[in-house]
């Protein structure tokens, strides 16, 4: 069983080191980042004909915030990320 331990122990701290590295490394590029043409006025429209729409993301919120915002997503708006 030790060794199953410490072999998870560090895939958990490989995984970490990877996290960490991705969000820096994409913050790096954020500024870059920008919506798909067309993307708000889509959300535009869908909220002011009363259709339901939610976001989902694979990325944590602390790295998804900054497209949330690109996109004047509305609190309301579900949001569904990694966390």
């Amino acid at each position: 069983m030790r060794c199953c331990e410490r072999q998870g122990g560090r895939s958990l701290q490989q995984a970490a080191k990877f996290q960490k590295f991705h969000a820096e490394a994409y913050s790096k590029q954020l500024h870059q980042v920008q919506p798909l043409p067309g993307a708000r006025e889509l959300l535009k429209f869908l909220t002011k004909e009363g259709v339901p729409w939610a976001i989902a993301t694979s990325g944590r919120i602390g790295v998804a915030r900054h497209g949330l915002d690109t996109l004047a997503v509305p609190s309301s708006v579900p949001i569904i990320t990694r966390d």
